[in-house]
């Protein structure tokens, strides 16, 4: 039912393999180091958290070892577009959790990496959008996520597995965090060429700041035409005309021209 395995795998559901899951806490945060951490969905970006940036809570005692976050820890934000943030906790400070979150603690039976790898997988995505009908208002609760049907290798695989996708996701955030600095490194570059020029020696006071002294001070209306707007037109996926550029088809300064939808307009 989920597709093709490995004959000595199984197929089983979360709730064959995790603890039933948990929904977080209700409180006002703080910047005041007065309790535990409170992690919020809003803390999760791009499946990390920047704990420095977490606020506090105030929680008493019972409360804080009901809701403590701990290693293995599968979180799992539970409304809306936000569905698709899930992280896992590897390390954190003291920490308790926040009620738009679900956690799931596994069994000893399942590896907690591999079930975090399979909840990113289409195994996973497959079955949520159709409990959810594909609706932007559908949420994950502890009832959905139960029932989700997912591999079962024997434990040893598992760990093997982990082991060889967490290591190609640590090999690709190390480049993006060389791609990062090297990004930094440009944009220091451009001022400096940008204004300063290359072997310059003398530079003169401008209202933009110091340039060299054979450069000049223009307006963009100086060296450009007449700035235009844009079209107003509905988008089609249907190829009737040309493409139809949005500011959503942007991203980071690139265009998937594959993804940007078509438009029907007049040859004038």
């Amino acid at each position: 039912e989920i597709g093709e395995i490995p004959v000595d795998w199984e197929v089983a559901k979360v709730q064959d393999v995790c603890e039933k899951p948990e929904y977080g806490y209700t409180v006002s945060t703080t910047e005041k180091p007065i309790g535990p951490k409170f992690l919020r969905i809003s803390d999760i970006q791009d499946g990390k958290v920047n704990w420095e940036k977490v606020p506090f809570c105030h929680c008493p005692n019972s409360i804080k070892e009901k809701y403590i976050l701990k290693p293995g820890d599968i979180l799992f934000a539970r409304t809306g577009a936000t569905t698709e943030k899930s992280y896992i906790i590897k390390k954190c400070p003291e920490a308790i959790f926040a009620s738009y979150l679900v956690r799931i603690v596994t069994k000893g039976i399942i590896n907690s990496n591999f079930l975090y790898l399979v909840f990113n997988s289409f195994i996973y995505w497959k079955q949520i959008k159709e409990q959810i009908g594909g609706s932007a208002q559908g949420g994950v609760n502890a009832s959905s996520l139960s029932s989700i049907k997912i591999p079962l290798p024997p434990l040893r695989e598992q760990k093997k597995i982990a082991e060889i996708l967490t290591s190609m996701d640590e090999t690709i955030e190390k480049k993006q965090e060389i791609i990062e600095k090297t990004k930094m490194l440009k944009k220091g570059l451009m001022q400096e060429l940008l204004t300063r020029g290359i072997g310059h020696k003398k530079f003169k006071k401008t209202e933009i700041g110091k340039i060299p002294v054979d450069w000049e001070v223009v307006k963009v209306q100086d060296v450009c035409e007449k700035p235009e707007y844009g079209y107003t037109e509905s988008a089609t996926e249907k190829p009737i005309g040309p493409k139809f550029l949005r500011i959503s088809d942007i991203k980071d300064g690139k265009v998937n021209w594959e993804k940007v939808p078509f438009c029907h307009c007049p040859n004038s």
